[in-house]
């Protein structure tokens, strides 16, 4: 009989803390409910409430709205203990006894879940977002933090958290709310995307130095082939039609010159880009002349171009451009300036060619007179791998990959310069870049 009656006793002592701890919960959980009451309250009627219904009406209604939200949302004890959380939580960690989950502490329910860092290194205790919200932090859209956790079934889900601590009237902190907002589908198409961005970049690379080697055995061959033509000379009593037939070999190789370098213009291109993308494209900076640099590539333009006409409006001969730059890579920014140019307008067209002193910059600027770019293409032209659509080739060969423009604004941008185009539908397009002088 005694050992019974002391069982009870125990029973009865285990009871009371059990009710203890209930009581407590409520009352942190009123608190927390009472504050967003009022706090919504004092957005929506500021006006003082009339009876208990209009009170029990807007509780049902924050209570629905709270249920329906599609992020999860949990509202905080100052110990860490949930009060509140509605559908979308448990729906986020697969939850499937909710009452059993928000009874444990707070170190328990942390470590079925497992959280982790952006880097997937486990958080310590004092960056868990509710500890750093109870502490008086925000956790605004800018400063939301990135968890990978653990649901209840093993599954991995990553999410951006945000929150606000609760206070009361006098400011102390009575609480804290958190949003858990899903981004799992996100983060694994973001990161699917830099894995084929890499691949795409490496093979760019392989490629385009694949291409390199045969290319250059071709275009040496070429070379030589017209050396060798160039060299015959017509027999005594050779046959009728040689020397016809001696240029018309010239022709053709002097074609198949000018398309290998057009190929070896568009490896160039891809070389460069993985290069930009890898960070290695490097520059050999020198003091040079902007004005001598821009009159050297309308020359070779002029050689290689010689039925159409480029116009350059040229510094007075005294006066210099001094830059700190590689010369060679604002050659090629020139030179793709003028081929567009020369490209994309009628090969009765004059492309311009303009060198500015303005102010501590120089500046280049190439004019066409080509179809005009909208303003929404011209958005989207530095972009690599973009081409204006509609736009079709003028005069000449070749179509370009829709790198020329990218590698030209990173070249500058690596000067510190600027690039740009003025242009309108109808009217031709002016491209430009500006250097700091030395």
């Amino acid at each position: 009989m005694n050992g019974s009656v002391h069982m009870d006793q125990e029973l009865l002592k285990e009871v009371k803390k059990l009710r203890a701890r209930v009581a407590r919960l409520e009352q942190e959980r009123e608190q927390a409910l009472v504050h967003g009451q009022q706090e919504l309250e004092s957005l929506r009627d500021t006006e003082p409430l009339e009876n208990a219904s209009r009170v029990d009406e807007r509780h049902v209604a924050l209570e629905a709205v709270f249920d329906t939200l599609e992020d999860a949302l949990v509202v905080y004890a100052p110990s860490g203990d949930i009060i509140r959380a509605n559908r979308a939580f448990y729906r986020l960690l697969k939850i499937e006894q909710p009452l059993e989950y928000i009874q444990q502490p707070m170190e328990a329910r942390s470590q079925l879940v497992h959280m982790c860092d952006e880097r997937g290194e486990p958080m310590p205790e004092e960056s868990w977002p509710v500890m750093r919200v109870l502490r008086g932090e925000v956790l605004g859209s800018g400063d939301a933090t990135d968890i990978t956790f653990v649901t209840m079934d093993g599954c991995q889900v990553q999410a951006d958290i945000s929150g606000a601590p609760i206070r009361d009237r006098a400011g102390n902190i009575t609480g804290a709310v958190l949003a858990f907002h899903d981004v799992t589908l996100r983060k694994q198409q973001e990161q699917r995307h830099v894995e084929e961005t890499r691949r795409m970049d490496e093979f760019l690379s392989i490629a385009s130095h694949e291409l390199r080697t045969p290319m250059t055995t071709i275009n040496g061959n070429i070379q030589l082939a017209k050396r060798r033509v160039k060299s015959l000379s017509l027999p005594d009593g050779g046959p009728a039609g040689y020397e016809d037939k001696l240029t018309l070999i010239q022709e053709l190789l002097s074609r198949a010159e000018r398309q290998v370098r057009i190929q070896n213009r568009l490896v160039g291109d891809l070389l460069d880009v993985s290069r930009i993308q890898a960070s290695r494209l490097e520059l050999n900076v020198i003091d040079c002349d902007l004005a001598e640099i821009t009159r050297e590539a309308v020359e070779d333009q002029r050689f290689a171009v010689p039925n159409r006409t480029i116009l350059l409006h040229d510094v007075p001969a005294d006066v210099a451009l001094p830059i700190q730059a590689d010369a060679d890579r604002i050659s090629q920014v020139v030179t793709n300036f003028l081929t567009n140019a020369l490209k994309y307008s009628a090969a009765d067209r004059v492309v311009e060619v303009q060198i500015e002193l303005q102010g501590k910059f120089a500046r280049v600027s190439v004019r066409d007179g080509g179809p005009g770019l909208s303003a929404e293409n011209q958005v989207h032209l530095w972009e690599r791998f973009y081409r204006v659509p509609g736009i079709e080739i003028q005069s000449g060969s070749g179509m370009g990959l829709g790198l020329g423009l990218y590698i030209c604004h990173t070249i500058i941008a690596l000067h510190h310069g600027q690039v740009g185009v003025d242009s309108k539908v109808g009217e031709g397009s002016t491209f430009w870049f500006s250097l700091p002088l030395a």
